[in-house]
């Protein structure tokens, strides 16, 4: 294996810049088009009908009417961006093709019959390479083009003096690696958005002063990121070219004194481009610096998230506007799948770099040469295996995911305002306690990410002929566990964006026991790495890693057996609120929906106990498969109920709505919550779940052990897996629990939670005080929208079942309705309605409506985007 055995890092840093220039064009498109004068009268005609039908109409049906009306004009505006897009694309597409001609210009083509032509291809150089010399000027040599054409042109100097060969070895090696079309690009995208976006920017911005103010700083900021990404891009194929040159027959040192000679960049605005000399050096030597996990990058990615989070949210909600956890999920995979391929595929050659390199704690040549059909030896399995575990990724796994969430948030807050869409960073920063704890489980989440990554990259590696197409597998997997994870994220954070305190952030992660989101990840990470592992090893067990399983096991099994106990105490008044009919969302509706939830749970992990058993238990080894085969989920199930107690006692005294949908402990403080289905019948759905995978997985992964030893009688000790038709078969299920969860468990807890009518229960009380301050006629339209501004200028959309975040839209609510502005009253009013009734998705539509109806008709406060 050699650097080049994987895509170079230079395409994942290209598809980092290609999605900051479209995520920095849609911002500036978007406010260009609010400049233009069809697209500014949609909203106009918007507000100005409701002017008109406000006298006449229900507060309810002139809310429905504006989220209509306001669809309407964002999708005047999505078309206006789009065609500027497109204007962009064509303009990078003109210079990609045009500039390769413009630079042939001036030079005298070689033809074949050239004794230079023959000596170029003597050094490496195709055919199909047009070939140029340039007698005329002190051009460099150099290989430029593109797809249509690859060239390379010749400087006279040169070929005639002694560093030649080594210049050309160094452009033969950018042939070689494929990267003339991402230097291509790199250049025609950053022209491109200089002349098409950001010029016609700043000429709109010097006409609006307010804009400019509002604008200027974020126009630089995204300017100075498609920069950076562009300098990164091109710098890092200069050193993949380095390694091509060098090698048995051209030292390092030789190659680099031939490059001296012919001018070393020296300024550090000449090595924006071209590294000098110290720092080829420094990765010639060390090529570390090409594999390992660079924090910048997960920097730059976490940003680039964060910029186009609102953007891409803002256009969701108008195509697919009665979604809820849909929009997050489709933003989350988008987004997020883009950045975590930079950051997959960076971790997949970190993996490369550990499985090829001397260490001192294991024998690489041992691992990797000679590598049979039947993948390496048990003994050599646990080498690698070992040496993962102590390999020093984790720390650079920890400071890329915290520089993941750094950037992230940071470019959400440099990110202009969008109605509709949450803003995450200001909320954090006034609520730094539990804005910390959000980051923190974006931060966790990110590093076992990656740690699960490097996991399965580094055995596949270690032990595949033919790692490309692992490898492109691999990172369509990752991308689709990282951008889901990241849309259950996004719903976190919107739930604490709504609600800045403790319980909103515990009860953002105590839902996810019962959401489809975080199933999908479970199941995508689980099944790809019982397919990595069973398709060309022989035999990994659990106690290689060293990990205590047995001991890990017993405390997760104690915790479930504790648990049962204490539902057993109150298991009568749990079982006659389960049994109470409810109207549509409540949890008598959810307690059959569980079925569609957690059977494909248990059919996945049903079959992943009969696979495993039936892959790893040979060599008597059939008491640690055990031990280990049920300890993740149980162990995950034990955490999740000892936050849950101790969140019970911790809070005791406080508002414990979120603590018994959590637990549905009838038994501890907050006793009459059991009177409320969806409490009580959460902790039994939970409780179920993983006692069925105590229950079940454990004799089914015996039962493929004794199945898998005695098919080992029959054959040879060096015997490897079960054909891989039996491989296939034991994951179907798993892969068919998939398809259920996406399709069935998406689609009927979106419907549940997405009811126009849902009711949720929460305490009114507060929504109550809140209305009885609002004063009709009070505040002047535009100190009202003022107001609005300070209270939250994005939000996200959404039904909460907490009282804490309908009391802050409900403020929201009266102060529309204490405005002078018939429309404002009538929007605040509809809001207030659905607050006081439970009706938290009719309530939430009506203050966005508030919000853009402000928008539209009111200049915009200090902070929030002109219009």
């Amino acid at each position: 294996m050699t650097p080049f055995t994987l895509p170079p890092a230079t395409g994942g840093r290209f598809g980092l810049l290609v999605l900051a220039t479209v995520t920095s064009s849609c911002y500036l498109y978007s406010w260009l088009a609010g400049h233009l004068t069809p697209i500014a009268d949609a909203g106009r005609y918007c507000a100005e009908q409701a002017r008109e039908d406000a006298p006449h109409v229900l507060p309810d049906a002139l809310s429905q009417w504006y989220t209509g009306c306001s669809d309407w004009a964002g999708l005047r505006e999505a078309a206006a961006v789009a065609v500027l897009l497109t204007v962009l694309l064509l303009g990078v597409l003109a210079q990609y093709l045009i500039a390769p001609r413009w630079t042939r210009r001036g030079l005298t083509r070689l033809d074949d019959a050239s004794w230079v032509r023959k000596d170029l291809a003597a050094a490496g150089v195709p055919a199909s390479v047009s070939a140029f010399v340039d007698s005329a000027g002190p051009r460099a040599t150099r290989a430029f083009g593109n797809r249509l054409e690859y060239s390379i042109v010749i400087g006279s100097t040169d070929y005639t003096d002694a560093c030649g060969p080594a210049v050309l070895a160094h452009e033969i090696g950018h042939l070689q690696n494929r990267d003339l079309d991402a230097t291509a690009l790199t250049t025609a995208v950053w022209r491109a958005f200089l002349v098409l976006a950001a010029a016609p920017t700043l000429l709109v911005a010097l006409t609006d002063p307010a804009g400019l103010r509002y604008y200027g700083w974020r126009l630089a900021s995204l300017l100075l990121l498609v920069y950076v990404l562009r300098c990164q891009v091109i710098r890092t194929r200069e050193f993949y070219a380095d390694h091509r040159a060098v090698g048995p027959h051209r030292p390092a040192k030789e190659f680099l004194d031939a490059l001296a000679r012919r001018g070393d960049p020296t300024s550090l605005w000449n090595q924006r481009f071209h590294p000098g000399r110290k720092q080829r050096d420094s990765v010639l030597q060390d090529s570390g610096a090409l594999f390992r996990l660079s924090a910048a990058t997960a920097a730059a990615a976490g940003m680039l998230v964060g910029l186009a989070y609102r953007p891409g949210y803002h256009f969701v909600s108008i195509l697919w506007p009665s979604s809820v956890f849909g929009k997050d999920l489709l933003c989350g995979v988008l987004f997020g799948g883009l950045a975590a391929a930079a950051l997959a595929g960076a971790t997949w050659r970190s993996a490369l770099w550990t499985v090829t390199v001397e260490s001192s704690r294991t024998t690489w040549r041992s691992v990797l040469w000679p590598v049979t059909s039947d993948g390496p030896s048990r003994a050599t399995w646990r080498s690698v295996l070992r040496s993962i575990a102590s390999d020093d990724v984790s720390p650079r796994a920890a400071l890329a995911a915290v520089t993941f969430t750094a950037g992230l948030l940071a470019g959400d807050l440099i990110a202009p305002a969008q109605p509709g869409a949450a803003a995450w960073a200001p909320t954090m920063l006034r609520s730094p306690g539990p804005g910390l704890a959000v980051a923190l489980v974006l931060a966790a989440g990110t590093w076992l990410f990656l740690r699960w990554t490097f996991t399965t990259a580094a055995p596949r590696l270690a032990s595949t002929l033919h790692p490309r197409p692992g490898y492109h597998r691999g990172m369509v997997v990752a991308v689709l566990v990282a951008g889901v994870w990241l849309g259950f994220w996004f719903r976190i954070a919107e739930v604490f964006q709504l609600d800045p305190h403790w319980r909103a952030v515990v009860f953002g992660l105590a839902t996810a026991a019962v959401q489809p989101v975080p199933l999908l990840v479970v199941w995508l990470a689980g099944l790809y790495t019982a397919a990595v592992v069973a398709s060309r090893t022989s035999g990994i067990v659990a106690g290689d890693l060293r990990t205590p399983w047995r001991l890990v096991h017993l405390v997760a099994g104690g915790v479930v057996v504790a648990y049962t106990l204490l539902l057993a105490a109150d298991h009568t008044a749990i079982a006659a609120a389960i049994g109470r009919a409810q109207v549509d969302g409540t949890p008598a509706a959810l307690w059959p929906l569980s079925y569609l939830l957690y059977a494909p749970a248990l059919l996945t992990a049903l079959a992943g106990g009969l696979v495993a058993g039936l892959a790893y238990a040979s060599r008597q080894r059939t008491g640690q498969l055990l031990a280990g085969v049920v300890t993740v989920l149980p162990a995950l199930a034990g955490s999740l109920f000892l936050v849950s107690l101790a969140a019970v006692v911790l809070l005791d005294g406080l508002d414990r709505s979120f603590v018994t949908l959590l637990t549905g402990l009838g038994g501890l403080p907050g006793r009459e919550a059991t009177d409320q289905p969806r409490f009580a019948a959460l902790g039994v759905m939970i409780l179920a779940l993983y006692a069925a995978l105590l229950i079940g997985v454990v004799p089914l992964a015996w039962l493929g052990a004794r199945i898998r030893r005695r098919w080992r009688r029959a054959h040879t000790d060096d015997a490897s897996l079960p054909s891989r038709r039996r491989v296939v078969a034991g994951l179907l299920p798993g892969a068919l629990a998939g398809v259920i969860i996406a399709v069935l468990g998406l689609r009927e807890w979106s419907f549940a939670v997405t009811t126009a009518d849902l009711r949720l229960d929460y305490d009114t009380t507060a929504v109550q005080l809140v209305q009885d301050r609002a004063r009709p006629g009070s505040l002047s339209g535009g100190d009202a929208c003022r107001s609005l501004y300070a209270g939250g200028t994005s939000f996200g959309y959404g039904p909460q079942t907490d009282a804490g975040a309908a009391g802050q839209l409900a403020a929201l609510a009266a102060i529309g309705m204490s405005a002078d502005d018939l429309v404002m009253q009538r929007l605040g009013r509809a809001a207030m309605d659905g607050f006081t009734l439970r009706q938290l998705a009719t309530g939430t539509a009506a203050v966005s409506n508030l919000l853009r109806y402000c928008l539209t008709t009111t200049p915009a406060g200090p902070g929030s985007p002109p219009i």
